[in-house]
């Protein structure tokens, strides 16, 4: 395997963790707008309810993206009416989207359990 091959097999197969650091950096981004709203309206209460409604609006879209709240027999017909292709796109915006709404959770949580107690 020569260094050019080497290299485009390392994009291929690392393509999917580079778009979810993106995913993440984002996620992180909107936490710290977030912040940097409840900063200026003067209430550092207002972080954890804003970063929770942002956090579960993606979560949830990523589940339903993902097909996970449906049931068995919907998703069986939905798995034998669309492609691979379609099936993977779909299974890739669930995974960013989950990525995006986690550090919102994750730093509301973090934020409730050592400043709300």
């Amino acid at each position: 395997m020569n260094r050019r091959e080497f290299k485009n097999g390392w994009k291929k197969r690392h393509i999917g963790v580079i778009l979810l650091f993106k995913s993440l950096a984002t996620g992180i981004s909107l936490f710290v707008i977030i912040g940097l709203f409840s900063v200026v309206k003067g209430d550092w209460t207002l972080i954890v309810p804003y970063a929770l409604y942002v956090g579960g609006f993606f979560i949830i879209i990523a589940a339903l993206l993902s097909g996970a709240l449906v049931s068995g027999d919907r998703l069986r017909a939905n798995f034998s009416a669309e492609t691979g292709e379609d099936r993977r796109r779909r299974l890739i915006w669930s995974t960013k989207l989950l990525f995006v709404g986690l550090p919102n959770i994750a730093g509301s949580l973090l934020i409730y359990c050592m400043w709300m107690k």
